[in-house]
């Protein structure tokens, strides 16, 4: 049986499982993030996050661990991702993926 996939997510859950999968390692960059995505960030003093063209977070100590979420971007452009630009200092940045479960064998 497979539940629906509600805009939430919310039962989709139960089917999968969610893991850390690193995208920038000690670097700057900018990311293209779905809507509503998780990303974690480890910062070296001084780093700034922007989501969707607007400053987010300034990380004043090196090693703070952040979690945050991309949000929908700007209402009504009718874009499907969200651009997240990681500047200042370098970081580590690990975006929230999720992982279906295999099929049983009948």
């Amino acid at each position: 049986m497979r539940f629906n996939d509600l805009p939430s997510g919310a039962q989709r859950g139960v089917n999968s499982g969610h893991v850390w999968e690193e995208v920038l390692t000690a670097a700057l960059g900018t990311l293209e993030l779905l809507p509503q995505q998780s990303f974690r960030v480890r910062a070296g003093a001084g780093t700034t996050v922007t989501i969707g063209g607007v400053l987010a977070m300034t990380f004043p100590v090196a090693g703070e661990v952040e979690i945050l979420n991309a949000g929908t971007g700007v209402a009504g452009d009718g874009k499907t991702r969200v651009t997240v630009i990681i500047g200042g200092a370098a970081a580590h940045v690990q975006v929230a993926r999720m992982i279906e479960r295999g099929r049983r064998n009948k």
